[in-house]
């Protein structure tokens, strides 16, 4: 690959751990293999991790560099020429390194089948890339599809039984049209919603407010398992993100981006 003529070698640009990072308590790095896919995912991880970068500025990163690599070995006037990169933070980009719990996360993610979809991938969900603020990359167990018709139901966890119907009845008559149900996966009308879609054979996708590792709740992993075989799981949080409860309301842009339009059942206000 080249940039302004100027050949690029594979990782190019990417630290690696070395005598200063073990200095700094980085020890016992977990060994990933040096394949064409790992490699090509160290610098999404990268990039990801530097201090000061969130989903706002990686898009605009990605926008005007087209790759992270691209902007991992940008000159500092051409970052700095971005909303939101000043100097202070163009240094740290340059100076910053991958630390061992990326490559652990990249290496778990590899041992559990988990695929990791970045927003250049085909794969991709198309919708979500209209978001001001899409994940970098989403974790993925099943079958993403990137142009799939798909609506979001969601709504209360603590639902009556004519909420937990209704979200059964149109999940079930939505994906009967080869539509998509996305949801959350949570208690009360996600879980209803998920359950709805696939006792009609159709195909359902959930957003996790979780890492892979961490299904919440408990109750839910045969479902869970379920969505895998007939659709896809999807979380844009590291593989052993506990289920917090600042971290449920994250994926809610995630399931609603992806969709043609969000039914809610009993929410409150």
């Amino acid at each position: 690959m080249t940039e302004k003529g100027r050949k690029i070698a594979p990782g190019a640009g990417l630290h690696h751990l070395d005598d200063e990072d073990r200095d700094r308590g980085a020890t016992n790095p977990v060994p990933i293999k040096d394949t064409g896919a790992a490699e090509a995912l160290l610098p999404w991880f990268l990039l990801k991790s530097v201090p000061g970068i969130g989903n706002h500025l990686f898009k605009r990163l990605i926008d005007h560099f087209g790759s992270p690599e691209r902007a991992l070995q940008a000159a500092e006037q051409d970052l700095q020429v971005i909303e939101g990169m000043n100097r202070p933070l163009v240094r740290r980009m340059k100076t910053h390194r991958i630390q061992p719990s990326v490559r652990q996360d990249m290496v778990l993610a590899a041992q559990k089948g988990v695929r990791i979809v970045t927003m250049n991938d085909p794969d991709y969900p198309a919708l979500l890339l209209q978001i001001p603020d899409p994940p970098p990359f989403l974790y993925v167990r099943g079958t993403l599809e990137s142009q799939c018709k798909a609506v979001a139901v969601v709504g209360s966890r603590i639902a009556t039984r004519y909420g937990l119907s209704m979200a059964a009845r149109l999940s079930a008559e939505l994906a009967a049209c080869g539509i998509t149900v996305v949801s959350g996966m949570a208690r009360g009308i996600d879980t209803a919603a998920h359950e709805g879609a696939l006792q009609s054979g159709g195909r359902t996708v959930a957003v996790l407010g979780s890492g892979m590792e961490e299904v919440y709740p408990a109750e839910n992993r045969k479902l869970f398992q379920s969505i895998v075989r007939n659709g896809a799981v999807l979380s844009e949080f590291p593989m052993l993100t506990k289920p917090e409860p600042h971290n449920f309301p994250i994926p809610t842009r995630i399931i609603c981006g992806k969709s043609y339009c969000t039914v809610i059942y009993e929410a409150s206000n």
